[in-house]
């Protein structure tokens, strides 16, 4: 999720305890992720679900969902 995304949310960053999320981008670039937001609300075709949302610094997306990292 982008940074500029995250004005539009109305919930809480939260510390992920004990581990961090290793993220390998298609470049080669490696990020190490210590926040994440939990319970966020998304609608997709009329269908409300709760999710959690990972900060990643992409200039190209705003959200990846479904993602099989």
């Amino acid at each position: 999720m982008a940074r500029k995304f995250e004005s539009k949310l109305n919930v809480q960053l939260y510390k992920i305890e004990k581990k961090r999320f290793i993220i390998n981008t298609p470049l080669g670039n490696v990020m190490y992720i210590g926040y994440m937001y939990k319970g966020v609300v998304v609608t997709i075709g009329g269908q409300d679900m709760k999710i959690d949302l990972i900060p990643l610094e992409l200039h190209d997306f705003d959200v990846i969902l479904g993602m099989d990292w």
